[in-house]
């Protein structure tokens, strides 16, 4: 075995100094190597977790790319049917002025047939025509003129006083 005197005096020595001063410095070095890589690998983790998140962000982008074009599809599906539902009420109210006429024609119509009936049934009660076949009933002669005129007789076919 070496003697721990031996040992001692080489320490206490410049060379045995200078030994351990570099012995010490080689382990500080290979411990500042061996750190040096420990934070590349966990730089390089870091940087597949960064591009992955950028991956994903970009996807996530995509996505909503999508559906913001969902969105403006949908927005002027919305303007088009507001538009349709704007032609619709126009329309509804244009038949309901259609219909208001249509009743007004009706009520109108009603009004004439039943002075027309009104009219036939006085004339009923009288003779019509005198024995050269002309109307000779104010009544009947009224029937007739109103007959003919306003629901529509063709005159050709009316007897003329």
């Amino acid at each position: 075995m070496i003697p721990i005197g031996t040992i001692l005096t080489f320490i206490g020595s410049g060379k045995g100094k200078l030994v351990l001063g570099l012995a010490a410095g080689l382990v500080l070095i290979a411990g500042f190597l061996i750190w040096v890589s420990v934070l590349k690998f966990d730089i390089a983790q870091l940087q597949g977790v960064v591009s992955d998140r950028d991956s994903d962000i970009s996807h996530l982008e995509s996505d909503i790319a999508g559906y913001k074009l969902q969105v403006r599809n949908r927005d002027t599906e919305i303007g088009k049917l507001k538009e349709s539902g704007n032609q619709t009420a126009r329309v509804i109210a244009g038949l309901k002025g259609q219909l208001e006429e249509s009743k007004d024609n009706a009520r109108w119509y009603r009004q004439k047939h039943d002075k027309a009936a009104r009219l036939l049934q006085e004339a009923r009660n009288y003779p019509a025509t005198n024995s050269t076949g002309v109307i000779s009933n104010e009544k009947s002669r009224l029937a007739a003129k109103f007959i003919n005129g306003v629901l529509g007789v063709r005159p050709e076919t009316a007897q003329q006083n």
